[in-house]
């Protein structure tokens, strides 16, 4: 009995946070930061809190709009610069994981700001719905409306030859200014 009552109490503090790393570590899937304090039994402001600490740790801890997820080192990553309008968004990210490839993030570069960046980490046409309904439904302005439309993408993959393929659909398109491969 009183061994059922220690397995009962939830896990403190850095038995906490190991359990947090662990299940990241193992999905696939990004883990919402209340799915986290449910499993846990504490409030989503204590995941918060650990998720920072965890950083420290595992700088490759992103959150998404869908939850938190440890990126996987992809093979290979490239950023890709464009220029559309709001309406081509979902065409875009579509395009992209279409290939296969992972949408890691969008930036923009400010003439005053700099660069201003916001993590994505779509994966599949259903991120890409659920972006777009959250774009549609909460009326939020995307950070490309800031630069007229001209964005940045660093996308991951596999391979080059994935990456190659991306660039062949955003350039086929008529909205690709420019690649650069990151450290191939």
């Amino acid at each position: 009995m009183a061994e059922d009552r220690e397995q009962a109490r939830p896990l403190e503090g850095e038995a906490r946070r190991n359990a947090i790393a662990a299940l990241l570590k193992n999905s696939d899937a990004p883990i919402s930061g209340a799915a986290l304090g449910q499993k846990f039994s504490v409030s989503r402001q204590v995941i918060v809190q650990d998720i920072a600490l965890l950083r420290t740790r595992y700088p490759q801890i992103i959150s998404t709009h869908r939850g938190y997820i440890l990126s996987k080192p992809a093979a290979v990553r490239w950023i890709f610069k464009v220029n559309h309008g709001r309406g081509d968004i979902a065409q875009e990210l579509n395009m992209i994981v279409d290939t296969g490839a992972r949408v890691v993030d969008v930036f923009v570069r400010h003439p005053i700001y700099g660069e201003i960046k916001a993590p994505l980490n779509i994966a599949s046409r259903r991120d890409v719905e659920l972006f777009s309904q959250r774009l549609a439904t909460e009326d939020i302005r995307p950070l490309t409306e800031i630069t007229d439309g001209i964005h940045y993408h660093t996308v991951e993959a596999e391979s080059a030859d994935r990456l190659e393929l991306v660039r062949e659909r955003l350039a086929g398109a008529g909205i690709l200014l420019g690649a650069e491969t990151l450290g191939e």
